[in-house]
């Protein structure tokens, strides 16, 4: 992700328009030069912004998302960094509602209780007003942010852009999701584009050693899958030109045996 010039004023500011518009520049760049379809992957904002420029631009042959912690953003909503530290996934709390630990805690006041109330109740109003997106379009003379955010997503998928989207089994962007597409993913689920997959065990930052080889292997099959529906779509006449994937699976397997050798 490349840093914003210094005279717009918004270095460090991770979701700006500045930084979308460099990621479409490197991507008109990258079309360009290969003539072929190019493959998009971020993390957390990078995520974010990979997403905004499939949206943009049919160049984009394919999205890997990870921890995508937003699907919109609007000036002065709260950092990422605030909104990881505040609370984890609702589905959390729930499998430990009946650990002894959790209610120790709580006797404790190791917590902010008033805070736990107040943003349960805000995700389940925005759950809420998400199940019943259809009649408030109805209702309402402007689509709501919930039913542009399908729209867009939808749009991919009839474009045919393949998406591997990955996240943390407890990461706060599950969240997002679920305010947007339904407890689990659901209507991202049904879209045939679309791959959501769960790390176990993953932080935000996916330190651990094991869920980084997961998430190498989720990338590697995904990419290999692809190339195969491809290859099936040339033979039956479907697709206009063969896309040669070797170039790419070559930096994934290198990406893979330097991630994964011991480090010294």
């Amino acid at each position: 992700m490349g840093d914003t010039a210094p005279q717009t004023g918004e270095v460090g500011r991770l979701y700006t328009e500045a930084v979308t518009k460099d990621v479409l520049h490197g991507l008109a760049e990258l079309a360009q030069r290969t003539q072929q379809p190019v493959l998009l992957f971020g993390f957390c904002s990078g995520a974010y912004h990979a997403l905004q420029a499939a949206y943009r631009d049919s160049a984009v042959g394919g999205l890997i998302l990870v921890n995508l912690q937003r699907f919109v953003w609007r000036e002065g909503d709260p950092s990422d960094i605030v909104r990881r530290s505040a609370l984890r996934p609702t589905q959390f709390y729930l499998r430990n509602i009946l650990s002894t630990q959790a209610w120790l805690r709580l006797l404790r006041a190791d917590f902010d209780v008033a805070n736990l109330v107040r943003v349960f109740a805000v995700r389940l109003v925005r759950r809420a007003l998400a199940d019943i997106d259809l009649v408030l379009n109805i209702l309402s003379r402007a689509p709501t942010q919930v039913r542009k955010v399908r729209q867009s997503v939808q749009m991919l998928g009839r474009r045919g852009t393949p998406i591997l989207y990955v996240l943390g089994a407890n990461d706060p962007g599950i969240e997002e999701m679920a305010e947007y597409f339904g407890s689990d993913g659901r209507r991202l689920r049904r879209q045939r584009n679309v791959r959501l997959r769960l790390l176990e065990g993953a932080d935000h930052t996916l330190s651990a050693h094991s869920v980084r080889a997961a998430l190498i292997q989720e990338m590697r099959d995904w990419c290999l899958d692809r190339f195969r529906q491809q290859n099936n779509e040339i033979q039956l006449g479907t697709a206009d030109t063969p896309r040669e994937p070797s170039s790419a699976l070559v930096s994934l397997r290198s990406f893979q045996a330097s991630a994964l050798s011991p480090r010294k």
